[in-house]
């Protein structure tokens, strides 16, 4: 996400709500009306979250420590409440289960200069940072082997400009990429329920 917090940080200056985020999914992709399951399993899960982020040219970008915490917490309450577990902990901690969640975000346009030109302009001439990721869920026994992997794919394309003022309070950049990663997390819990993840001994 080191794009998209290119873009915030500028649009930060300004107040930040000129910012619209737009979240994108691969063609095929089935976003069904997400409901709990009737019971939950009686397995714990642990969730840990990692992350790479490259540029442009596939150069190899720092993620901000701040910004994988706070992922961290997201993907632990996405998972919490998903109603298919009887507790959700973090890596230090024992475990029915185990989830590996690796973010892998591949940039895709935009970024620093426009944001810069945005802001000399006061958000006149627009900016736009396009977030392209793949992520990929490991879910492991307690033993630490390998039951199934699961790949999501989900875009994100942060905006600002002035006239965006008026989509911020339905496409903000922080509640439309958590929305986005929400819907592919519910996503894969869904299709392991159905190939009896939960189920195991």
């Amino acid at each position: 996400m080191k794009k998209i917090g290119l873009v915030i940080a500028s649009c930060a200056v300004i107040g930040l709500f000129n910012c619209a985020t737009f979240t994108k999914y691969p063609e095929g992709f089935q976003n069904p009306t997400y409901q709990k399951p009737e019971k939950a399993s009686n397995k714990t899960i642990s969730v840990t979250y990692t992350q790479k982020s490259f540029s442009d040219s596939g150069q190899s970008l720092e993620v901000n420590a701040n910004a994988l915490e706070a992922m961290q917490k997201e993907f632990e309450k996405h998972i919490s409440e998903s109603g298919y577990f009887k507790g959700t902990t973090t890596a230090l901690q024992p475990s029915d289960l185990k989830l590996q969640i690796e973010g892998v975000d591949q940039g895709g346009g935009g970024g620093q200069a426009l944001a810069f030109i945005s802001g000399l302009t006061l958000t006149v001439l627009p900016a736009w940072a396009k977030d392209d990721f793949t992520i990929t869920y490991t879910f492991k026994d307690k033993k630490d082997k390998v039951v199934k992997q699961y790949i999501r794919n989900v875009t994100f394309n942060t905006w600002i400009q002035l006239l965006l003022i008026f989509a911020f309070p339905f496409k903000s950049p922080g509640s439309e990429i958590s929305a986005g990663f929400k819907t592919t997390t519910y996503s894969v819990l869904e299709e392991a329920s159905k190939d009896g993840i939960y189920n195991l001994k």
